[in-house]
This record gives structure tokens, sequence and C-alpha cells, in this order.
């Protein structure tokens, strides 16, 4: 299973120093895609900020509010016998 394409699409200013941060992604097996969960985890909080299901062909796109220099955690989270992929460090 992989993940490509995962970045921050765009933002959006909201207030002082928030705003919306997209990020999206296709998930892969074998070059096929396919429909895993995506977990967003903001990094300090112990909490899921959002989550998304990727459709049928793997793409996936999450949003979430952060400021310029919060990091995310995106899981992507593998099906019974595969490994989740786990990308850390991940900017808005």
């Amino acid at each position: 299973m992989a993940i490509s394409n995962g970045g921050k699409v765009g933002a959006v200013v909201k207030g002082a120093s928030l705003r919306n941060i997209t990020f999206t992604g296709t998930v892969t097996l074998s070059s096929v895609g396919v429909s895993r969960k995506i977990l967003c985890y903001k990094k300090g909080l112990n909490e899921i900020v959002s989550e998304t299901t990727s459709d049928s062909s793997g793409d996936w796109t999450l949003s979430v509010v952060g400021g310029s220099n919060d990091e995310f955690r995106i899981i992507c989270v593998g099906n019974t016998g595969e490994n989740s992929e786990i990308f850390e460090h991940v900017a808005g």
C-alpha cells in the first residue's frame, strides 16, 4: 500500500493566524487505487482533528484548521494484513 501526491493544496487565511489547510492524496495497492481510512492528528494533540476515507480510485481530501507553524501526522490505515502508513511532520 502506498500513498502519493499528499501535501498542502491551498490555504485560506481565516482570522489573525488560523487558516483552513487542505491535504490531498491517492492511496494505491500494487499501483491500483484503493479505499482506505485516512486520519489526521495535529502534532501536540492526542486527538484526531480530521478523518476521511479515500474513494474507490484511492483519491482523498481532508481539511483542518491550523496555524503557519503547525505540523500534522497523516495516517493511512491499512486493512487486515496491511501495514498502516504514517507521515510525520506534515506542514500546513
